[in-house]
């Protein structure tokens, strides 16, 4: 639920559109809408693609994921 979020949050921070964030990531841009909207849950080879594009490590996605969670 708070996946899409912050990746949502990420990619406005970074100035860039769905259908950047879709074409760095190798992903459809309808793809990104639905998990920025929680309505798919992306598999670990997605979540890979999609810090890489947003230049963090898989690691600091999951990280902040925890932080907004409040865990």
């Amino acid at each position: 639920m708070y996946l899409g979020g912050v990746i949502r949050d990420l990619r406005i921070n970074r100035g860039i559109t769905q259908e950047k964030l879709a074409e760095l990531s190798d992903l459809d841009p309808t793809h990104i809408s639905m998990i920025e909207r929680s309505l798919r849950f992306p598999t670990f080879k997605t979540l890979f693609s999609l810090a890489d594009a947003l230049g963090i490590p898989a690691s600091k996605l999951v990280e902040l994921v925890e932080e907004r969670a409040g865990k």
